[in-house]
């Protein structure tokens, strides 16, 4: 998440690494990547299971797109597009990408209201909900989060890691 939260659409490229710089120059303002295969996440946690934060990032980062194939929150936290594992970060930001990054509950309620507004125009009423995920929330997680038991640093660093599985 790195060379993607740090790549830029103009012209610098904000990194130190030269081996960084010198795969992103061929992109000029457009960048392609590929998401990582679901698998790895799962191998994530193989040993420790999931906490709070990592369960919350989870069930955020599998919002189904309307096919039900991929996971939008990607779209949403850079403003990407693509499908499967193929993505890319257009030149122009389109209004898609909500997520501002200063604010976590903000950026988390625009993403919500972003699908609401997307499932509101073009969806109808046989579709699958607004917030089908492939992962669900328990309630138990919900509530911590809400009345501020969530480590919010910790989710910040886990719904950045997740976003990057197909």
């Amino acid at each position: 998440m790195g060379i993607v939260s740090r790549f830029h659409r103009s012209r610098s490229y904000n990194t130190s690494d030269k081996s960084v710089l010198t795969v992103l120059v061929g992109y000029r303002r457009k960048m392609r990547f590929e998401l990582l295969p679901s698998p790895w996440a799962v191998r994530l946690f193989a040993v420790h299971p999931p906490n709070r934060e990592a369960r919350l990032a989870m069930g955020a980062t599998s919002l189904r797109s309307r096919s039900g194939t991929v996971s939008e929150f990607l779209a949403y936290r850079l403003g990407v597009t693509g499908k499967g594992r193929l993505w890319t970060i257009p030149e122009t930001v389109p209004a898609r990408r909500v997520w501002g990054g200063a604010n976590l509950v903000q950026d988390l309620c625009l993403v919500c209201q972003r699908r609401l507004v997307e499932f509101g125009v073009l969806g109808n009423e046989n579709e699958s909900p607004p917030f089908d995920t492939w992962i669900q929330i328990g309630l138990a997680d919900v509530h911590a989060w809400l009345i501020g038991d969530v480590d919010e640093a910790q989710l910040r660093l886990w719904l950045d890691r997740l976003c990057l599985f197909y």
